[in-house]
């Protein structure tokens, strides 16, 4: 009779694990779904926006910082980064396509996802907090490359415009779209 106990309890066991990952398996199909196409597609767009703007801005105001810094570089964009559209449906498609073990069946992609995004949030945080603190102390000056490229243009363009030949009827037309002329 105990043995009998024992077994019941192991089948009922792995009756209730098979349902719960079968159960878990199937949200995570369904919030792909939506993240893909449904309710939460609007989300989804909004929190890739979100992240390129965060990008384009840090890669604007920060562009030597993003060029030398590997942590930066991983955090803006590499396996690192921080949660995109992109990132979140892919996390919740592999959640859906790869069986479950049991050990899978007791965590929830929703809270890993939560925690490892506040852990990259944080440490982009943290680092740009260092880059804007060591600006403000002046030991570290970041070089804002559009402005300084588009003067370096801007005086090659106006040189070569002044350029002739030295015949004035062996001067070639050359338009220079900085200058429109």
């Amino acid at each position: 009779l105990k043995q009998q106990r024992i077994d019941l309890l192991k089948q009922t066991n792995s009756d209730l694990q098979t349902a719960l990952a079968a159960l878990q398996h199937e949200l995570y199909g369904l919030v792909f779904n939506e993240l893909t196409s449904g309710s939460l597609h609007a989300v989804a767009l909004e929190l890739g926006g979100a992240k390129a703007l965060l990008d384009d801005f840090i890669t604007l105001g920060l562009p030597r910082a993003v060029t030398q810094d590997d942590l930066m570089r991983s955090l803006l964009f590499g396996d690192q980064r921080v949660f995109d559209d992109n990132l979140t449906t892919d996390t919740y498609a592999l959640s859906f396509v790869q069986p479950l073990t049991q050990v899978q069946i007791l965590t929830d992609t929703r809270v890993a996802l939560n925690q490892l995004a506040t852990q990259r949030i944080t440490a982009l945080d943290e680092l740009l907090g260092q880059y804007l603190d060591a600006i403000g102390g002046t030991t570290h000056a970041e070089a804002f490359n559009l402005i300084t490229d588009t003067r370096l243009e801007l005086r090659l363009s106006q040189r070569l415009a002044k350029l002739g030949s030295g015949n004035e009827g062996d001067k070639k037309l050359t338009f220079l779209p900085l200058l429109h002329q």
